[in-house]
């Protein structure tokens, strides 16, 4: 739908993010799917690398 979301979108928000860095199926707070293991911004944006712990379809 041509929404733009800034590189720096995420600065105030990712150390608090980052205390319980959950990734959820489609944004779904009942089917957690694994960790955030590591987050950083740089210019391009968000940068995540996660451990996914349960098998989806």
């Amino acid at each position: 739908m041509n929404d733009v979301v800034e590189p720096t979108a995420f600065e105030e928000t990712l150390k608090q993010y980052m205390t319980n860095p959950i990734v959820l199926l489609q944004h779904d707070m009942d089917k957690p799917i694994g960790n955030v293991i590591e987050a950083s911004i740089d210019d391009k944006g968000l940068f995540i690398k996660a451990k996914i712990t349960e098998d989806t379809d």
